[in-house]
């Protein structure tokens, strides 16, 4: 049975869902779900069926002669330039969601880097995402009914050598050419600009 059908089905199951997984409670007791559906009771007791999918986006960064860069790939189903990225595998955890995905489009190991702290804060940070955003997305060759990413966004630094079978080639921006560079996705240009910031802040607070 497909998720769609799965959808359908679900209402004939109120103890799980339909991978007859156990609910867990999101936001109140309208609202509950496993890792793959969300089932929504709304005001007016109408029940639908959200599909959420776990996702991870890694934007690379590196420091070149004074200024931060943006690592971004071509995305070829989609035609646009995204972060690397894509859907959690069973068995791994959303970070290593992120790590693989950079080394499988990419062809480079990374290091995931947790949001900066003011240089003054005294423990060491362990990296998660910066930022999670449930984003709709339509039929694609996971799901072939609308649906929504739940995207992990991380932010990463590369290291080693570049392997020759990767699947794009990384393309690095300043922030100045990220503004106006033709092609990219405004949602990644809007939170790479916004990395670029935090970085360059932290850096000049380490700097005074």
């Amino acid at each position: 049975m497909d998720l769609t059908a799965r959808a359908g089905a679900w209402r004939a199951l109120p103890d799980a869902c339909p991978r007859r997984k156990a609910l867990s409670t999101h936001a109140g007791p309208w609202r509950r779900g496993c890792d793959r559906l969300v089932w929504t009771i709304d005001r007016g007791e109408t029940c639908f069926v959200t599909i959420t999918e776990q996702t991870a986006s890694t934007f690379l960064v590196q420091h070149r002669e004074n200024r931060w860069l943006i690592g971004l790939v071509w995305h070829h189903r989609l035609e646009i330039t995204l972060p690397a990225g894509g859907h959690q595998e069973p068995g791994e955890t959303i970070a290593e969601t992120a790590v693989r995905e950079v080394r499988e489009e990419v062809g480079v190991q990374c290091r995931l880097l947790a949001l900066p702290l003011p240089h003054r804060f005294p423990h060491p940070t362990i990296p998660a995402p910066w930022w999670i955003a449930d984003v709709p997305a339509g039929p694609d060759n996971h799901t072939d009914a609308h649906h929504v990413h739940r995207d992990h966004v991380y932010v990463a630094e590369p290291y080693g050598d570049y392997s020759d079978d990767a699947e794009s080639v990384v393309q690095w921006f300043a922030a100045d050419e990220l503004a106006h560079a033709d092609g990219v996705s405004e949602d990644s240009r809007i939170q790479a600009m916004e990395i670029i910031a935090i970085l360059q802040r932290h850096a000049e607070s380490d700097n005074n």
